[in-house]
């Protein structure tokens, strides 16, 4: 059953809200796909299943940074071959969208998919960005972290019930920091752990945040992790151990996407990494927070087409991991 199949969360921020929105895209795509709502994981595995017999052309989410964390992770355990499964559409209907942003999909939800049904209707090639996910022990994700974004992250689901609430908070907590108050010291509380990057020897030391990262950007369009999408299969490792006041200092290199390390700040690429914390901790993955851990084996996991119909004309971090294909995944040259 060739077509467009679309996997909506009736719990992602757009689709809380309007319930009716569902319809609006099951219209949009016709008798040329399907949509199926989930409300739980088992819904999702189900319909992962069915869409993986049904042998889509392009399979698109609509949801957030954790809806198409999840739908990623359960598409790549339920393939055999990572590599045959359709390009990929996100559309960005979450309180929080960082993924498609950092693909390059500009616009909201209706726009990008009534783009992508046209020229998916007219065989007008679109275009596809390819990028790595992690494997984070048995999950996939394009980010991870510890340690001060998760507790950033777990202030911000308990207090902040949209994205202004979630913008006063951060907002609150900048203002701390630049008068070193002790409200980001407690975040910033280090960790002890030990690293292994690709073969080397385990090292030892202690931080308040360690990321790996498949994407480059954070939330408030923090171009964080500028080697992040660059070579294939390395991913960006960033490791924090600076003061408040040295973070609020450099918020406009870390903002702009600088190359260049500071202090308090260690960077650099890897395809794999191991993490042995002296007490186990609590990590996030795409915005997901996971329950506490002490091991993290982090690898280089599949590369995924990303289709891009309706964005930026040409996007900095792309370079030979962009291109252009048809919907029956016919490559074509940009």
């Amino acid at each position: 059953m060739p077509g467009i199949g679309i996997i909506t969360n009736a719990n992602a921020r757009v689709h809380r809200m309007f319930p009716f929105f569902k319809h609006v895209l099951r219209k949009m795509v016709g008798r040329k796909g399907e949509l199926i709502a989930t409300l739980s994981i088992d819904e999702l595995e189900k319909t992962v299943a069915d869409f993986l017999k049904w042998d889509l052309d392009i399979i698109a989410i609509s949801g957030g940074d954790g809806t198409i964390h999840r739908t990623l992770d359960t598409l790549l355990k339920a393939c055999d071959d990572p590599s045959l499964l359709p390009p990929i559409l996100t559309l960005p209907s979450g309180t929080m969208n960082i993924i498609p942003k950092a693909l390059g999909i500009g616009g909201g939800t209706v726009y990008n998919l009534a783009m992508a049904v046209m020229m998916y209707n007219h065989d007008i090639p679109m275009r596809i960005v390819k990028r790595n996910l992690l494997k984070v022990n048995e999950n996939y994700s394009m980010l991870f972290g510890i340690g001060a974004p998760v507790k950033l992250l777990d202030i911000n689901y308990s207090t902040a019930k949209s994205r202004t609430g979630a913008t006063k908070m951060f907002v609150k907590y900048f203002s701390d920091l630049a008068l070193g108050g002790k409200l980001f010291k407690e975040i910033l509380a280090p960790f002890n752990y030990s690293y292994q990057i690709d073969n080397g020897d385990f090292q030892e030391i202690s931080t308040h945040t360690l990321f790996a990262s498949f994407t480059e950007k954070l939330p408030f369009g923090f171009r964080f992790f500028p080697l992040a999408t660059r070579q294939r299969g390395e991913f960006e490792i960033v490791m924090l151990d600076f003061t408040p006041m040295q973070g609020f200092i450099k918020i406009p290199l870390m903002w702009n996407g600088n190359t260049v390390d500071f202090r308090g700040m260690h960077r650099q690429t890897a395809s794999s990494l191991t993490i042995r914390c002296e007490e186990p901790q609590a990590y996030t993955l795409d915005g997901d927070i996971y329950p506490p851990q002490s091991v993290f084996e982090i690898k280089s996991g599949p590369e995924l087409r990303f289709l891009v119909p309706a964005g930026l004309s040409y996007l900095k971090s792309a370079g030979s991991r962009a291109g252009r294909t048809s919907p029956w995944g016919k490559s074509l040259l940009r």
